[in-house]
């Protein structure tokens, strides 16, 4: 399937790569993670006092490190 839109000729490897660089659907993988989730993943974070004490500051910052596995990390929807 080829097309012509302003002087480019738009075929197969160009939208396979201009999908590749478009933003991904994050509420398909919010919901795939959340499928994935199971009972009490991240309560080790979340019940901490530090965790805690961060979520009522205003304009803070929460960097965890981790090893990727998904994306969003299930980690993340706790």
């Amino acid at each position: 399937m080829r097309s012509n839109c302003e002087g480019f000729i738009v075929g197969d490897k160009f939208l396979k790569t201009l999908n590749w660089l478009s933003p991904a659907d994050h509420r398909k993988n919010y919901d795939t993670a959340c499928m994935l989730r199971h009972p009490g993943t991240g309560e080790w974070l979340t019940e901490r006092d530090g965790f805690k004490e961060w979520l009522q500051k205003d304009n803070s910052m929460l960097w965890v490190h981790g090893i990727r596995a998904s994306s969003p990390p299930p980690l993340l929807l706790s």
